[in-house]
């Protein structure tokens, strides 16, 4: 197999003997090729095009180079200039009156909407996707779902998704393995934004050997930073600074400055976590002592104020906090401007500064709302009332989750770890924010079904009437959870006496929380799940149907794509339950699913069919 360094050497040997046009399309092909190598290279191979056409502003070749340096002054952050570029470059494409040069223009453009506010993302995508031009051309069609992709990963994670996946099938037609290591890469991206870092960090495993086969030290060192990251949640901080430093070791080779300090904020990263704070300080200011670009620098004063914090020197902390912010709030992400205003509200609660607290509270929640797509939002008003004697009640329900948390290092794992904390957010989040009896009326739930399940698990089989309860207090809480968009209802006949009959322990549970984690979670609008019970005497089977309406199983494949060999807790744990009380019972424990369709075969839901022996 050619490599793209080989295929890079054919065409530079080839150069010198090219003129006119042939010269200016070898340049230009070296360019997108160096986008994946050394950026430095791409600029000056564009350059070069540009200068040659200066005297021929309709030139073609001309629009695609400073579309080539456009992307690649984004790669070095240089966003303002990759915006102008890329514009002039769709005026030019429009005043040669090329359609496909025009549809290529804005294909870059793009993949710049979440830096551009002047275009309209939106009705860009829809305009091209009535472009012959890219149903004609793969490569075009390639590069137009990963800038689709590019655009959607802060709205819509589930379509990114989707818009990857058929970039990954054109890359594999185009026959570029350096391509699909790169849109590898993007799906890790993306699914680490899902929070579903095992699928993640499968995608960067699978992208690492493409791009390293073909010199791509341009995404190398991101994979290896985005590793890094990764193995920062999972706590395992060796391996995170050890992934730092060899991002580290590939920008050096190419001297990309701001990609090193990149790496190296990562490495401090870990030391931080690692209360490595002599190591990680001095690193951190020599980072911003050494010129890092204004977006680095931002994040390494975050991660100052990170550190004082640590140390419980708030007040250091909220300004470098603050300081971060100003360098950072021209290109920050809607989802870090959120996070950065919840920090900035729990920082002022705890130094007794509850207008400042207040102001960004209302920052918070209000980007929080409108990232969710959410139509209404809760009154402020009880907040200004609240922050003037909330202190002691916050110090007070503080304690009670802190012991709700003590209890949790005793529960098994019949529940998913993700909706505890989860729910325990939200909880603290109403305490916060929210009507205290309503606060308090959910703690109070979230700690009986908390007693509720430890009970049950010691014993071998529980009423209908408890498992019911459960069920109700469980379903309460997703609905704090999901919002007012979120609705259960829970029903059965009249042949089934809930007090008499009795069935293992939380043996549905798991299949009500695959409803709304796979069903529900990534739909719009609103959201249901019935379960009802009925009971057959001639075979004594107690028959329960848990049916949702969210997007089904197959669109829920689509996200999970990838997994290979991945099997959810919940699901693998109940098969494996139902094995064995099929080994200790007559009658059989079952269960299957069926897939709602309308009368055009479109999702409408899923259902599943569960029968319980009852003895």
């Amino acid at each position: 197999m050619t490599t793209l360094i080989q295929c890079i050497e054919t065409v530079k040997a080839k150069l010198p003997s090219l003129q006119g046009d042939d010269a200016l399309a070898a340049k230009l092909q070296l360019a997108k090729w160096y986008n994946y190598i050394d950026t430095s290279h791409t600029l000056a191979y564009s350059n070069e095009v540009m200068a040659s056409t200066i005297l021929e502003p309709k030139s073609v070749y001309r629009v695609k180079a400073q579309l080539s340096a456009g992307i690649a002054m984004l790669s070095n952050r240089k966003v303002a200039e990759a915006i102008e570029l890329l514009a002039d470059a769709e005026q030019k494409a429009k005043a040669i009156g090329d359609n496909d040069l025009v549809a290529l223009t804005q294909v870059y453009n793009l993949m710049l909407c979440p830096y551009n506010k002047a275009v309209d993302g939106d009705a860009l995508i829809a305009e091209l996707d009535n472009s012959t031009a890219i149903q004609n051309d793969l490569a075009l069609k390639c590069q137009y779902h990963q800038s689709t992709s590019d655009y959607l990963r802060e709205k819509d994670l589930q379509q990114a998704t989707v818009h990857l996946f058929h970039a990954l099938e054109c890359s594999k037609a185009l026959n570029e393995p350096w391509l699909e290591g790169l849109i590898l890469c993007k799906l890790g991206i993306v699914a680490e934004r899902r929070q579903d870092n095992a699928t993640a960090e499968q995608f960067y495993k699978d992208s690492l050997p493409l791009l390293m086969a073909h010199g791509c030290t341009q995404y190398v060192f991101q994979v290896h930073v985005c590793m890094s990251k990764l193995m920062i949640g999972k706590k395992e901080f060796d391996e995170a600074i050890r992934y730092a430093e060899l991002s580290y070791k590939e920008a050096a080779s190419i001297n990309f400055k701001s990609a090193m300090d990149f790496a190296l904020m990562h490495k401090a990263t870990a030391l931080l976590w690692q209360k490595r704070l002599d190591e990680a300080e001095p690193l951190v200011h020599s980072i911003i002592a050494g010129g890092a670009d204004t977006q680095i620098q931002g994040s390494l004063l975050n991660m100052l104020s990170n550190m004082y914090v640590q140390k419980e020197e708030l007040q250091k902390g909220i300004d470098y906090a603050l300081q971060s912010y100003e360098l950072r709030k021209a290109m920050i992400r809607p989802m870090d401007e959120m996070t950065h205003n919840e920090k900035m509200y729990r920082l002022y609660v705890r130094v007794e500064n509850y207008k400042e607290a207040l102001k960004h509270f209302e920052l918070f929640h209000n980007r929080k709302l409108l990232l969710a797509n959410e139509n209404s939002m809760a009154t402020m008003a009880e907040m200004q009332t609240k922050y003037d004697t909330e202190k002691k009640d916050a110090e007070l329900q503080r304690t009670k989750l802190e012991n709700i948390e003590s209890e949790l290092k005793a529960l098994k794992a019949q529940m998913n770890p993700h909706f505890i904390f989860n729910s325990l957010n939200s909880i603290q989040e109403v305490f916060f924010t929210g009507d205290k009896r309503l606060a308090n009326e959910h703690l109070s739930r979230f700690s009986q079904l908390m007693r509720n399940i430890l009970r049950a698990s010691s014993r071998q089989s529980l009423t209908l009437q408890e498992e019911i309860n459960m069920i109700e207090e469980y379903l309460a809480l997703e609905a704090l959870r999901l919002g007012d968009v979120f609705s259960y209802n829970i029903t059965y006949a009249s042949a089934v006496d809930i007090f008499t009959m009795e069935i293992p322990p939380m043996i549905l549970q798991p299949f009500i929380e695959n409803s709304i984690k796979h069903g529900l979670q990534h739909k719009e609008g609103v959201k249901q799940v019935s379960v009802n019970f009925d009971y057959n005497d001639d075979e004594q089977m107690l028959l329960c149907t848990i049916s949702d309406n969210g997007i089904g199983r197959s669109a829920s494949a689509i996200i999970n794509t990838k997994r290979i060999g991945h099997q959810s807790f919940a699901t693998s744990a109940t098969s494996r339950r139902f094995e064995i009380l099929n080994n200790t019972s007559e009658q059989k424990f079952a269960y299957h699913y069926v897939d709602n369709t309308d009368s055009e075969g479109n999702a409408m839901g899923t259902t599943v069919r569960i029968s319980l022996p009852i003895e």
